[in-house]
C-alpha cells in the first residue's frame, strides 16, 4: 500500500503572495496614478487567479514502505532544530514524530494508514531486549515496543494500536513503561559463525573448529541504515558440525532488508 502525502503547490504559494501584496500596497498607491492602470492591474490579478485555479493547487506524491522518506514530519524534536527532546530513558530520544501508510511488522504484520509513528534513537553505550513506552499527543496516547534496539541504532515504530496520525500539532510527552536490558553483549560470532541469506533462506556456516550445538539467529528487519519495525525475529538452525553449513527458511527475511544482531548458542 503507498503512501500519500499532500503539499501545497509553488503556483498556491505564488497566488497567496501576489494577492497579499495587491491588497496591502494598491490602496497606499498615490492619486496620480491613473484609474486605467489600476483597472488593468486589477484585471492582471483576476486573470492570473484564474490560472493558478485551473493549474491545480495540490501534489500528491507516492510512496511506499521502500521508501520511508516520504512520510511527513509532524514535530522536529531535534535540539539541532531549536525545539525539545522526547526522552524515552537515559541516551534514548525520540527524535522524529511522522505518520506512515504501508506495510510494517510490529507485534504482527500490519497494514498502516496516517499510523503515528516515530524515530528512536539509541545514543547510550547499554542495548535493550525490550523498551516499552508511549507517546501522548491532543489526548491520545500511542504504544510502542520496540525489541533489540542495540546500543547506536536507530528504529522506525508504528504505534501497536496502528491509531492514526490526527495531524495536529502539539508538544507530546512520552512514558516509560519498561526497559529490559541485555543481561550479555549481543554480538553475531563471526569469528566462529558466517551468516549470508537469500528471500526466505538463511544460511549458517560453522567457520570455527569445534561442533556449535543449538545455533539461533537474530534479526530485524531494516531500511536506509535503520532498524524498520519494533519486532525483533529469531531463527532457529540447529546444531552445525566444524566446516558444515545449514540452512533454514523464514518468511520473514527479505533481501537486503534485514540485518542479523546477533546469534546465541552452545557457550556462547
Amino acid at each position: 500500500m503507498g503512501a500519500k502525502l499532500f503539499i501545497l503547490s509553488p503556483e498556491f504559494v505564488i497566488l497567496m503572495v501576489l494577492t497579499s501584496l495587491y491588497a496591502t500596497i494598491f490602496p497606499m498607491v498615490p492619486i496620480m496614478f491613473s484609474k486605467v492602470n489600476v483597472q488593468k492591474m486589477t484585471v492582471f490579478v483576476i486573470l492570473l487567479s484564474l490560472f493558478m485555479t485551473f493549474s491545480g493547487c495540490t501534489t500528491e506524491t507516492e510512496g511506499n514502505k521502500e521508501n520511508i522518506t516520504n512520510v511527513t514530519t509532524q514535530v522536529a524534536t531535534t535540539n539541532k532544530q531549536g525545539e525539545y527532546e522526547l526522552i524515552v530513558v537515559d541516551g534514548v530520544i525520540i527524535s522524529e514524530i511522522t505518520r506512515y501508510t504501508g506495510e510494517c511488522y510490529e507485534n504482527e504484520l500490519q497494514n498502516c494508514e496516517n499510523s503515528f509513528a516515530v524515530v528512536v534513537d539509541n545514543k547510550s553505550d547499554k542495548s535493550y531486549r525490550v523498551l516499552n513506552f508511549s507517546v501522548r499527543m491532543e489526548g491520545i496516547d500511542y504504544h510502542f515496543s520496540i525489541k533489540a534496539l542495540l546500543a547506536g541504532t536507530r528504529c522506525f515504530a508504528v504505534n501497536l494500536e496502528n491509531k492514526s496520525h490526527t495531524g495536529e500539532l502539539s508538544v507530546p510527552s512520552v512514558t516509560l513503561i519498561k526497559a529490559e536490558e541485555y543481561t550479555f553483549m549481543p554480538t553475531l560470532h563471526l569469528d566462529e559463525i558466517s551468516i549470508s541469506y537469500t528471500d526466505r533462506l538463511v544460511q549458517v556456516e560453522n567457520i570455527s573448529d569445534r561442533d556449535l550445538q543449538g545455533v539461533t539467529v537474530f534479526y530485524k528487519q531494516s531500511y536506509q541504515g535503520m532498524f524498520f519495525g519494533g519486532a525483533a525475529f529469531q531463527l532457529f538452525m540447529g546444531t552445525i558440525p566444524k566446516g558444515q553449513i545449514v540452512q533454514n527458511s523464514d518468511e520473514n527475511v527479505i533481501k537486503d532488508g534485514v540485518t542479523f544482531i546477533y546469534s546465541l548458542y552452545g557457550d556462547a
